[in-house]
This record gives C-alpha cells, sequence and structure tokens, in this order.
C-alpha cells in the first residue's frame, strides 16, 4: 500500500534561511525533550489579555497536570457516545441531502462541541470561532507577515474575551473548570495567563483534531482498497489510526527558540534562532520506519511523532485518537458509497496541514 509522498519545500518558506530545521527522526525526539527550546510565541505581546504570559509559562505547569488528568484514556472514553451521537447526525445528513462538506458540518464542530462540553460550556458556535482559529493560525505560522500577526494577536484577545463571556454564562461549571480554577488561585496564577491558557486550549483542541479527521476522511476515499481492508479487519482499527496519525498527522513542524547556543543533529542553534522541527519529515525517516512511504495499516511498533514526545507530547492525545477512532468506525461502512472530488482544497498553513473544504456526495 503506498503513500503518496506530501511534498513541502522548506527552503521556499519566508524566512527559512534564517531558521534551523531539524528532521531526522532521532534528533527531532531528542530536541522534543530539550528545556533549552522553548515554544516560539509570536502573538502574545503586552496586551491586557496575554501580559506576563512569555515571562510566565513554566508557571502553568500545575494547569497542565489538571488537564492531563482530565484527559486520560478513562475519562476521555465517556464521551465516546457523543462522538457517535454527532457523526451519525453528519452522516443522516449526508444521506438525506445528497451531498454535504465533511469538514464544516463534521470534523469542525465535532472537536470544538467536545471542547466545550470539558470547558463546560452550553455551546460554541463554530460558524463564529473558526474565522478567529485561522486567523490565530496563520498568526502563529512559518513566515507570518506583520500584519497576519497582528491580525492574529486580535483574534485571540477575541477569542479570551468570547471564553471569559461564555464561561460566566454558563450554567455549572465542569470538573475540568473547578479543577482549573482551584489551582490557578492555589497557586495565585494572574487571571490573563488563565485566560490565555484556556482559550489556546479551545483552539488547540479544536483546530488539530479537525484537519487529523479531514485528513484521514480524504486519505480514505481516495483509496477505496483500504477502506475494505479495515472492513474486513476491524481489529486493525487502532493500528491503523497510529499510521494514519504518522503520515495524516496534522501537523508538519513545531517552530521553538532556543535560549542558548546547543547542538541539535550535527547542528548548533544560537542563541535566540528560531529552530523548526519537522514532524513530518521525522514521521518518514527511513532509519527508523521501514518502507516509510508504505502506508501499513498494522504497522508495528509505530513511535510516530505525531503527538510529539518527551517533554513535548500532545496532553489531548488520548481525546484525539477517541475521537479520530470512533468517527472513523463510525462512517467505516458508509465510505464506499460516498465520494469526494476536493483533493486539492488545503488550508495556506505552512506548518498545520488540513483541508478547508472537504465536499461529499452520497452514492447509496
Amino acid at each position: 500500500m503506498t503513500v503518496v509522498p506530501i511534498k513541502h519545500r522548506v527552503n521556499e518558506w519566508p524566512g527559512s534561511e534564517a531558521v534551523l530545521f531539524v528532521t531526522g527522526y532521532d534528533e527531532v525526539r531528542a530536541a522534543l525533550g530539550e528545556s533549552r527550546l522553548i515554544i516560539h510565541k509570536p502573538l502574545t505581546g503586552n496586551t491586557e489579555e496575554t501580559k506576563g504570559i512569555t515571562q510566565g509559562s513554566r508557571r502553568i505547569a500545575p494547569l497542565s497536570s489538571v488537564l492531563s488528568e482530565h484527559l486520560a484514556a478513562r475519562e476521555v472514553a465517556s464521551l465516546a457516545t457523543e462522538v457517535q451521537t454527532l457523526t451519525d447526525e453528519f452522516a443522516r445528513n449526508l444521506q438525506r441531502e445528497g451531498q454535504g462538506d465533511a469538514i464544516e458540518g463534521l470534523a469542525s464542530p465535532l472537536p470544538l462541541n467536545i471542547m466545550a462540553r470539558l470547558l463546560g460550556l452550553s455551546k460554541a458556535p463554530a460558524g463564529m470561532l473558526r474565522p478567529l482559529f485561522d486567523r490565530i493560525t496563520a498568526g502563529h505560522d512559518f513566515g507570518a507577515t506583520t500584519v497576519e500577526q497582528q491580525q492574529g494577536r486580535m483574534a485571540l484577545q477575541m477569542l479570551v474575551r468570547w471564553l471569559n463571556h461564555a464561561l460566566k454564562t454558563s450554567v455549572e461549571p465542569s470538573p475540568l473548570m473547578t479543577a482549573i480554577r482551584a489551582t490557578a488561585e492555589e497557586k495565585g496564577m494572574e487571571p490573563a495567563i488563565v485566560h490565555y491558557w484556556c482559550a489556546m486550549l479551545l483552539y488547540a483542541g479544536s483546530t488539530t483534531t479537525r484537519d487529523f479527521i479531514g485528513n484521514i476522511l480524504a486519505a480514505l476515499l481516495a483509496r477505496q482498497d483500504l477502506v475494505h481492508v479495515l472492513l474486513r479487519e476491524p481489529d486493525a482499527l487502532d493500528s491503523a489510526i497510529e499510521e494514519l496519525l504518522r503520515v495524516e498527522g496534522p501537523v508538519r513542524g513545531l517552530m521553538r527558540q532556543a535560549t542558548e547556543d546547543l547542538p541539535l543533529g550535527g547542528q548548533t542553534a544560537s542563541r535566540g534562532q528560531l529552530v523548526c522541527l519537522m514532524l513530518i519529515d521525522a514521521n518518514r525517516d527511513p532509519a527508523r520506519f521501514a518502507e516509510p512511504e508504505r502506508w501499513d495499516l498494522r504497522r508495528s511498533p509505530n513511535p510516530h511523532l505525531a503527538l510529539g514526545a518527551n517533554l513535548t507530547y500532545c496532553l489531548g492525545s488520548h481525546l484525539a485518537r477517541m475521537e479520530a477512532k470512533n468517527v472513523l468506525a463510525n462512517l467505516l461502512p458508509l465510505l464506499p458509497y460516498i465520494r469526494s472530488n476536493d483533493t486539492a482544497a488545503w488550508s495556506t498553513s505552512r506548518l498545520l496541514r488540513g483541508r478547508t473544504q472537504l465536499r461529499l456526495s452520497w452514492h447509496g
């Protein structure tokens, strides 16, 4: 089963000549655990909503611990029923109307609704929030212009303010939100840092899973032979999700900044230099993955870096896997009757990879 290689030419990215790219599997994995590489945050600045965030990044560790506890595998399993309900509703609409957009109708609202529920929100208007998410993505992107960063900063401020209002008007705080507030009060965290962290949690937990769901649906619709393999071998679904993460993961690369001179993969990052950890290359490193361009639904072991590693491991990994697996399991029997022609509807983001639309037609 051959996978078409994903083309990306980082030498054509604006400003790439000043950035150190790390591409090998071992080197990227090691860099993900390097404390001297800090997250690059181009949208933080001296505003009321984001003041002190850059300097206080390490102070959010207690909040990360709270999130990790509430997004453990046993905790997110209870959300599977809601994922199934939302997926079934999309499938019924597709069959009734004969057509639909998988991004607008499923991949975008599903993870957003799940994140909203986790935060204790009664609803999250995807139509209003998606443009804000897109602005934030563009502002964070590799080579973002000054205007894109300004627009992204404004979108982030709007998201923080909307979330604060939504939380204040929510009927009852969720267990996660209650724990976040208790921890923040105990540790004496500034409200601005907590508000920013919650807003970025809503953004990151919605957009990356949106892109992953869209990516795997488009990939499988283009490869019906893989769909039939999974229909014949449903026990391969878990390993298939891991292989889908390896080859169709939503993150191409992660931006970091060196706090001091340090060696990285045979190169040297200077203090203050931007570093891009290319997950997309690491996950196709032939030194780590046999026949990396071959799509092996039962690949084992499969230590891909799509969700990070070491210090930089996605706290929502269990949630993302659960959402993707349940969407796929529920739609799998229908995929032989669905067609799509949106093969090139990719977003313009360089660091994230996802589709802006995925128009489907029903042929059942």
